[in-house]
């Protein structure tokens, strides 16, 4: 008994599953539901494509930040290396006027300024080229990402609208395909049309 009630409750089960099956498969087929799918994906992925730009946007002003940092670093090296071009200078003086007496030379306090500010200088120097290396090199290869993300939105975008194209394809060919199916069934209800012979 128990197993004749699971076959009856199977059985209804898979009639109600055959029902919202076939209603499912028709509402898929109304123009109005395909059409609100449609508009349903585009505007996800006008969101997705948004927030895209918006992520590619900081990356640009990222780049214009290093590009001003890399600026700014280049102005204080060329100013390092005139300051310690001209500690240089000043030092080869003070050993001209000492007629190259090292003793002499090296008992001048400005010598030993000027000796001092020479390495401070260059030691500096040497660092800020360093960064400004390190800059340069990530500098380019933000370059390279934000060029190569420009190139996939502009995919993205194309894809968009081909998408709104489809979408009115697809309602179309819907329509279309429903109105024959429409004629069909008139054609053959004329052609079954038993009013002739009854008038005969």
């Amino acid at each position: 008994m128990f197993k004749a009630i699971g076959k009856y409750f199977r059985a209804v089960w898979y009639l109600m599953t055959f029902r919202v099956n076939k209603a499912s498969e028709t509402l898929r087929m109304n123009p109005g539901v395909i059409s609100a799918n449609y508009d349903r994906v585009i505007e996800e992925k006008r969101n997705r494509l948004t927030q895209y730009k918006d992520a590619v946007s900081a990356m640009i002003a990222q780049e214009e930040s290093k590009k001003e940092k890399l600026k700014d670093l280049t102005a204080e090296i060329e100013k390092l290396e005139k300051l310690k071009g001209g500690a240089a200078a000043k030092a080869k003086r003070l050993v001209e006027k000492y007629n190259g007496d090292v003793n002499a030379v090296k008992a001048d306090a400005d010598y030993t300024k000027c000796q001092g500010a020479f390495k401070d200088f260059s030691s500096t120097l040497a660092e800020k080229q360093q960064r400004a290396s390190e800059l340069d090199e990530d500098l380019k290869n933000l370059v390279a990402n934000v060029s190569g993300h420009k190139t996939q939105i502009q995919s993205l975008m194309r894809d968009l609208e081909k998408l709104q194209e489809e979408k009115h394809d697809a309602v179309a060919d819907v329509m279309s395909a429903s109105e024959e199916k429409e004629i069909a069934d008139m054609m053959t209800g004329l052609s079954n049309d038993r009013t002739s012979e009854e008038l005969r």
